[in-house]
């Protein structure tokens, strides 16, 4: 229908011209996959209640509630998730903290982790002190941490030499406290209570200076201070559960000034680094700015004036941060909105989706199957099933259907592997390996039996499953399984994936693809490293390992035809690597959109990159790749994960809207 309508309105296909090669010519491909754009198949991401930018003011750090800690990067708009670190599910975050090159995260169970960004893994942890931990706040000297407890006790913990030890209590006060600051020179802590309070201590000693009261509202409501941001002439900044930022005199505790910039509660704040500008965002999605005028006259006098606004979704933001280019801003719809600081507007506005990383989804070509991770179960699906053409238009003969949903017995799952035909699919966590066969000949009637995978394979992240190999990662190791015979697996061997990298650059391995006929796998690294593999008759051994990429892997694949590894980075550039010539070929930037992952048609040399809204197809043409052509687009949804199928191309999406889509299937077909 929507090509119908395109064509009376004369609407020519789109083609797609960004190129970094002079010989490469771009032109429309006579014979393309048809694109089918499903929004039935759930996937749901978890609210984002912390976001901060690390010091290069490029790299974002963001905590969801699960405790799922993803690492965004990319220049300007074009910002994905790079590396994720599966947190501990049981402690529930409030807060996640850069402070220099260590992240940190509080939790409401109590405890305060250090996350390693090179083995995704945790490094340092305390807690089981007082209770939830509300807020935390590093001393600008980066050797102490602030942590607010539920008892009403900020406590202090030394962070020198890349440790994480309690260090002193202050003096318990009645109330939670939901926010703190340091002041410039790191002798004394400011914080923000549920008491309507803001209260000032003596790092030193531990006792509380002054106390600066909040007005009550009217009906009597006390306001909760749930942000503070302390500025170097000790002035603090707040934002109130009454919809107010309000800036009070550190050091004679008076208040200054008084601006209501929300109809509801003031959630986050941050300040610009030359502390001229303030930005405010809260439960009514409005991201306000405010500037700092300075008053001439005998004496300088300042003030803060709201100069602009903007909103963007319907869902409240939980979280702020700034940069010098940009306002980003994140809560419980679970998307991450950036806008240019210079101009504050929705039109300037990008709203960027969560994107699953690798191993959340997976397809199984031959039987046309799409699998993908809910929680802590799996989701088989049937893609939709059509007649033939009547005129221009394809009917539906069924829509996609849900025909399992498995439950593998494990708290959380990091990765999926899942075979050709769908008989095998492999799960993999922190702990636990489990690996189910599936009968699906008749799908009125499917049955499972779980295989016992013969050894112990902690922190799988990655796991692919050919006719008789799966393979899979721990840490830095590869461990490969002969899996001809799903009544006797057996341990193949295992390979060290970082025998050849440079000394220094601790990795751990993050995803895996191996060619169908498994003469070759590689494996890619948290570090953007690539090692490649190759069967010699009897085992694997090293073949390759190629150069650190510095551009970010998001996803790669066999190209069997043409005997390369397809490899798509986050800056949309496709590189080819020649497993003949052992070289990586020179890349071409394809892509002006935030890269998602790529899709291969089996023993073809058809590639097709994805984005959050369109569909390319790739040509190797000698030393360079070639994006041909877009295929399709897909319009109010964004594209989370395709799969290239027998005759088509299968696409799932999430609305652009907030609403749930449970309704019939949006299907759309463009030739």
């Amino acid at each position: 229908k929507e090509e119908k309508m395109g064509q009376k309105r004369g609407r020519k296909e789109e083609v797609s011209s960004e190129s970094s090669s002079k010989d490469t010519e771009v032109h429309a491909v006579p014979q393309r996959l048809d694109v089918q754009t499903s929004k039935v198949i759930p996937w749901e991401t978890e609210p984002i209640v912390s976001i901060c930018l690390h010091s290069d003011q490029v790299t974002l750090a963001v905590v969801r509630t699960n405790h799922a800690i993803e690492i965004w990067e990319g220049p300007g708009t074009r910002l994905s998730p790079s590396k994720k670190i599966f947190g501990n599910i049981s402690a529930l975050a409030r807060s996640i903290l850069w402070v220099g090159d260590r992240l940190f995260t509080a939790c409401l169970d109590g405890s305060i982790f250090e996350w390693s960004i090179k083995t995704l893994w945790m490094k340092n942890k305390s807690g089981g002190l007082g209770g939830a931990v509300w807020a935390i706040s590093a001393a600008h000297h980066q050797n102490t941490l602030a942590a607010s407890f539920e008892d009403g006790t900020i406590r202090l913990f030394n962070i020198e030499g890349g440790g994480l030890e309690y260090q002193k209590s202050f003096r318990p006060q009645t109330g939670r406290i939901v926010s703190l600051g340091w002041s410039a020179n790191d002798l004394d802590v400011f914080s923000g209570g549920d008491d309507g309070t803001i209260k000032r201590w003596d790092v030193k000693t531990g006792s509380n200076v002054s106390i600066m009261k909040l007005e009550p509202a009217d009906n009597g409501d006390i306001p909760i201070v749930w942000s503070l941001a302390v500025l170097k002439d000790s002035t603090v900044a707040v934002g109130t559960s009454h919809g107010d930022v309000q800036f009070w005199d550190g050091n004679t505790g008076t208040l200054i000034q008084q601006v209501l910039t929300h109809k509801q509660a003031v959630l986050a704040i941050a300040m610009s680094d030359d502390e001229t500008t303030l930005f405010a965002t809260g439960v009514d999605n409005k991201i306000v700015q405010l500037n700092k005028i300075d008053k001439m006259g005998p004496i300088t006098t300042s003030s803060w004036v709201q100069v602009k606004q903007c909103r963007f979704g319907q869902r409240d933001y939980r979280c702020l941060t700034v940069s010098p280019k940009y306002v980003y801003t994140a809560g419980n719809n679970g998307h991450i909105s950036m806008v240019s600081r210079p101009n504050l507007n929705f039109s300037e506005g990008v709203v960027i989706d969560p994107f699953p990383l690798a191993g959340e989804f997976i397809s199984a070509p031959e039987v046309e199957m799409v699998a993908m991770v809910s929680e802590n179960v799996v989701q088989l699906w049937k893609t939709a099933e059509y007649l033939d053409s009547v005129g221009d238009e394809k009917l539906m003969a069924r829509p996609e259907k849900k025909l399992l949903q498995i439950n593998p017995n494990m708290e959380t799952i990091w990765s999926i592997g899942m075979n050709a035909d769908a008989s095998l699919i492999a799960c993999g966590n922190e702990d636990t390996m489990r690996l189910i066969h599936i009968d699906h000949s008749d799908v009125k009637s499917i049955t499972l039996s779980k295989c016992q995978v013969p050894w112990e394979v902690p922190r799988s992240r990655s796991i692919v499953i050919n006719k008789s190999h799966l393979i899979t990662c721990s840490d830095n190791s590869v461990i490969l399984f002969n899996i001809s015979d799903i009544s006797e697996i057996t341990h193949l061997q295992t390979l060290d994936h970082d025998l050849k990298i440079p000394a220094g650059d601790e990795t751990v391995v993050t995803n895996i693809q191996i060619a169908n006929d498994g003469e070759f796998f590689a494996s890619l690294d948290s570090g953007n490293y690539i090692c490649i593999f190759k069967f010699d008759g009897e085992k694997y051994e090293h073949y390759d390992l190629l150069p650190k990429i510095e551009q970010g892997v998001v996803s790669m694949m066999f190209s069997e035809k043409f005997q390369t590894l397809v490899i798509l980075t986050r800056d949309g550039g496709i590189t080819f690597y020649d497993f003949n010539l052992k070289k990586l070929l020179a890349s071409n930037v394809a892509i002006r959109e935030p890269v998602v992952g790529l899709a291969m048609v089996p023993h073809e040399d058809d590639v097709y990159a994805y984005g959050t809204s369109r569909v390319f197809q790739v040509k190797r043409t000698g030393e360079r790749s070639n994006p041909r052509c877009k295929i399709g687009e897909v319009r109010q949804s964004r594209i989370v994960f395709a799969g290239v199928m027998p005759n088509y191309i299968f696409v799932i999406g999430r609305s652009n809207a907030d609403e749930t889509v449970d309704a019939l299937p949006d299907v759309a077909y463009r030739k």
